[in-house]
C-alpha cells in the first residue's frame, strides 16, 4: 500500500505565496498604475491570511 508523503511544513512567517505581495505591486505600478491598484485587495487578503496563520500557530503550540 502506497503512503502519501507530505512536504515539510514551512516555518512561521514564510507562508509560500503570501510572502511578498508588496514588491509585486511596486513592479506592476511602474508599468501600469491601474493594474497595481487592482492588486490592493490581494495584498489585503495576504495580510489577513498571514495574521490568521500567526494567530492559529500561537494558539496551537
Amino acid at each position: 500500500m502506497d503512503v502519501a508523503v507530505l512536504p515539510p511544513a514551512q516555518p512561521a512567517g514564510r507562508a509560500g505565496r503570501h510572502a511578498a505581495p508588496r514588491p509585486q505591486q511596486r513592479r506592476t505600478a511602474r508599468t501600469d498604475p491601474v493594474a497595481a491598484r487592482t492588486l490592493l485587495p490581494y495584498a489585503a487578503w495576504c495580510l489577513f491570511a498571514t495574521a490568521l496563520n500567526i494567530s492559529l500557530t500561537r494558539r496551537n503550540p
